[in-house]
């Protein structure tokens, strides 16, 4: 079993992946070796392991939204830089149409494959909407903030 302060650790670092784009809060758990005896603890009703846990979050939570306001407050374009990087760089990882077969890796080796064309209309018109649906938000916003 983890020590205490590595479980709430564990919780600070999960939760600060939660936060950004393109970051796994499960990814980071997983490298850190404690996806397993977390989720093992949730199954298992591990009530001081979860709560553990939760500490860790809702602490991780606290400070990293603090200090990412004020990286976005001092050096805006540079945090949104890396923000699109972050988004850009999980795509690979997230592109539902892989080429080839997953070896005991995953799909390490395996190229970006297309989609089936009834999958990429979906995802146009998905893409299209959405895109429609933040271009109206921000107008209705602009139109009552506007005296």
């Amino acid at each position: 079993d983890p020590a205490a302060v590595v479980i709430v650790g564990a919780g600070a670092l999960a939760v600060c992946a939660m936060i950004l784009p393109g970051i796994s809060g499960a990814f980071v758990l997983l490298l850190l070796g404690l996806y397993d005896p977390i989720t093992e603890a949730v199954s298992d009703r591990d009530v001081g392991t979860v709560l553990l846990f939760g500490v860790g979050a809702v602490l991780g939570l606290g400070l990293f939204s603090r200090l990412l306001q004020r990286l976005l407050e001092r050096w805006r374009d540079a945090v949104i830089a890396v923000l699109m990087g972050l988004m850009a760089g999980s795509l690979r990882v997230l592109w539902p149409w892989p080429v080839g077969d997953p070896d005991a890796e995953g799909f390490g080796n395996a190229a970006l494959g297309a989609p089936p064309a009834s999958d990429l209309a979906v995802a146009v018109v998905a893409a299209v909407v959405a895109a429609a649906v933040a271009v109206g938000l921000h107008r209705l916003g602009t139109r009552q903030a506007s005296p």
